[in-house]
């Protein structure tokens, strides 16, 4: 119910004429992900914590392996594609943008974020898409760990999706690079959940998956 209207374009045509394209975009592919994150900090905050205190040590492992493999991210800049393709849309109000099947899902959502609040300082950008891979391979730790209830097989597989090249594909393009990690990181939230409510059958657990996977 919390995402019937996001996606659609029922937030986007109300909205845009209001604040612009844009804006308008970002936050009608956005509604869904906020209302997950506001669950997420009403209900489960302190068990939260206590999962990062828990696995503190391979967290910070997993952070300076992130920082090591993938700090060249920082030096990216644009590519002839993100003008065309996406940014021109936004920056000449193309009113039609969101229905296109290209641009309609979480994958390009952050880089529209980005070019709103930071237009083209693509260091700004670089910054965002690292934070956004790190929250991707923490989640992927954390699955891993759901999965097989050891910390050690967690470490050695998100050690492994880090430096494995079957992921660079992602950093091919610019545009994709914020996008395809928040993608991943929802999705598997989403997984978490479910298997919770699996486990433990409780509604709380059900209706964040439904939220993320929305």
């Amino acid at each position: 119910l919390f995402s019937l209207f996001s996606f659609n374009g029922n937030i986007y045509n109300f909205l845009q004429p209001k604040i612009g394209v844009g804006f308008a975009y970002v936050f009608d592919h956005s509604l869904s992900l906020i209302i997950g994150i506001l669950f997420l900090n009403i209900f489960l905050k302190k068990k939260i914590i206590k999962v990062i205190k828990d696995h503190r040590f391979n967290l910070i492992l997993i952070t300076i392996a992130i920082f090591f493999v993938r700090r060249f991210v920082l030096q990216y800049y644009f590519y002839a594609e993100d003008v065309p393709s996406v940014l021109s849309h936004i920056k000449n109000e193309n009113i039609n943008f969101l229905f296109n099947y290209i641009s309609n899902g979480y994958y390009l959502l952050p880089f529209i974020a980005s070019f709103l609040f930071f237009n083209t300082n693509a260091y700004l950008y670089n910054i965002v898409s690292i934070i956004f891979y790190a929250l991707s391979v923490y989640a992927v730790y954390y699955f891993i760990f759901i999965v097989s209830k050891n910390k050690t097989v967690s470490l050695i597989s998100t050690l492994f999706f880090i430096v494995t090249p079957s992921y660079y594909d992602m950093f091919s393009w610019q545009a994709s690079v914020q996008g395809m990690s928040l993608t991943l990181f929802i999705t598997l939230l989403s997984f978490f959940f479910l298997i919770k409510y699996q486990k433990n059958k409780k509604l709380t657990f059900y209706i964040i998956c439904l939220i993320f996977w929305a």
